[in-house]
């Protein structure tokens, strides 16, 4: 197909023999079902992880959350800035969904990907990418990361719901 559609001539020949077939009510041929595409199921995105959270009542205000880098690049460009202030690596849990951290270092709070970001400025990153998930990058006590504990409660949540349906 692609070296038909990548040259003109044989675009021409293709396009006179389907146009003769049509004006001649030639009957369409039926696809054998390996030639036709497979039904493509929508993938459901993931409820965020905060929301998630939040409304499981996962975690109580106040809990204690370190910032840890996931990959090699971030801990290099982020290491010395981290070590220069402890607090810069801190951030404290507030179950409130548009800015659930309160960063040690300023005062402020931050979403979690926005405070990943906001770090990787103020370090002077200039490599980092675009995009942070920030709940993968922040820590309890236990050594799970936000992204983690939403991910155990979806998976709760959706063994409760299993449970009700047997019902």
């Amino acid at each position: 197909v692609a070296s038909t559609l990548a040259n003109s001539d044989r675009c021409r020949t293709l396009v006179d023999l389907v146009l003769a077939d049509l004006r001649g009510n030639v009957p369409v041929p039926e696809l054998p079902p390996d030639y036709r595409p497979a039904k493509r199921i929508p993938r459901q995105r993931r409820p965020n992880a905060v929301p998630t959270l939040i409304d499981a009542g996962r975690l109580a205000d106040g809990t204690a959350l370190t910032y840890r880098a996931t990959t090699q690049p971030e801990r290099e460009a982020m290491a010395d800035w981290l070590a220069a202030d402890p607090a810069r690596g801190r951030a404290t849990w507030i179950n409130q969904r548009v800015r659930p951290l309160l960063w040690a270092a300023d005062g402020k709070r931050y979403s979690p990907s926005g405070l990943v970001q906001r770090m990787w400025q103020l370090a002077g990153w200039t490599k980092a990418p675009v995009a942070a998930q920030g709940p993968s990058r922040w820590y309890v006590a236990d050594g799970s990361s936000l992204w983690d504990l939403a991910l155990e409660t979806l998976a709760s949540l959706a063994e409760g719901d299993e449970d009700e349906d047997e019902q």
